[in-house]
């Protein structure tokens, strides 16, 4: 289990490091295209790395660091967007609750504490059906209730 926790943690770390850098250093009084062009471009390169990924999987460690790094533009900008109209205080909420349970599960997975099976799988997927219906069930009661 250690060689996937150790490779899972690098491209979760070049993420979070490139997410943190691009989001701090974008300047929304100079939107032009240079700050729009990433937020177009990095996903398109993503997509191109996942492709490349699965045609030749003996590339797969360089192929995971270009989507990383992508991945980690695209979420940089998305949180600063958030950050600049919300307060950075959310951001910063979302980043330790995620990579917190993140760690979590990581170091149980690594240790052997949590083992996947079939029963955790429909475990895991009894409980995201079931948080999927509860959000749209959510989002449709707190909108009509804004109408009204």
């Amino acid at each position: 289990y250690g060689g996937v926790t150790t490779k899972t943690a690098i491209v979760l770390g070049v993420i979070g490091f490139v997410a943190l850098y691009f989001a701090n250093t974008l300047n929304f009084a100079t939107i032009g295209a240079s700050v729009i062009a990433p937020l177009i471009i990095a996903p398109i390169i993503a997509i191109i790395a996942v492709i490349a990924t699965h045609r030749l999987p003996q590339f797969a460690f360089v192929t995971s660091i270009v989507y990383a790094v992508c991945e980690g533009v695209f979420l940089g900008f998305i949180s600063a967007i958030v950050a600049y109209f919300f307060g950075g205080e959310l951001v910063q909420m979302a980043l330790v609750g995620t990579f917190g349970v993140l760690a979590g599960m990581l170091f149980l997975y690594a240790t052997g504490i949590i083992r996947v099976g079939s029963f955790f799988r429909k475990f895991m997927f009894s409980m995201l059906i079931g948080l999927v219906i509860y959000t749209l069930y959510s989002k449709k009661h707190s909108l009509l209730a804004k109408n009204q």
